[in-house]
C-alpha cells in the first residue's frame, strides 16, 4: 500500500505545480503590462489565458492512465465500420376538397353535404 502512495502523490504533487504555473503564468503576463511591452503583454495574455483550458486538459485528463485508454477506446470504436446508414422517405399525400363540401353535421350520418343536400351513402 505504501509503495502506491509515493507514484499517486508525485503525480498529484506534479498536477498541482503545473496548474500553479498555468494559471499564475497568466495572471504575471497580466501584471506586466506596464509602458511600452505594454501592447505585446495584452496580447500573451489573452493568448495563454485562452489555451488555459487546454493546458488544464492536458495536464488533468491525458496525465490520467484510465481517461487515456476510454480514448483509446473511443478511437478504436469510431474507426470500425459502421453499420449501413438508412435511409427514410416520407411521403405526404394530399386531399383536395371542394369550397362547396362541408361537412354534415345535420344529423344525416358521416358523410358530406355539398351545396345540393345529403350526399348519397351507402346502406
Amino acid at each position: 500500500m505504501g509503495s502506491l502512495r509515493l507514484p499517486l502523490s508525485r503525480l498529484l504533487t506534479f498536477k498541482a505545480i503545473a496548474q500553479l504555473f498555468i494559471l499564475g503564468c497568466t495572471w504575471s503576463l497580466g501584471l506586466f503590462q506596464v509602458s511600452s511591452a505594454k501592447m505585446v503583454m495584452a496580447y500573451l495574455f489573452t493568448i495563454v489565458n485562452s489555451l488555459q483550458g487546454v493546458f488544464i486538459f492536458l495536464v488533468h485528463c491525458l496525465l490520467n492512465r484510465q481517461v487515456r485508454e476510454e480514448y483509446r477506446r473511443w478511437i478504436k470504436g469510431t474507426r470500425k465500420s459502421s453499420p449501413p446508414t438508412q435511409t427514410f422517405s416520407l411521403s405526404r399525400s394530399t386531399v383536395t376538397t371542394s369550397p362547396k363540401m362541408a361537412p354534415c353535421i345535420t344529423g344525416c350520418g358521416m358523410g358530406w353535404e355539398g351545396a345540393d343536400g345529403p350526399s348519397p351513402t351507402k346502406s
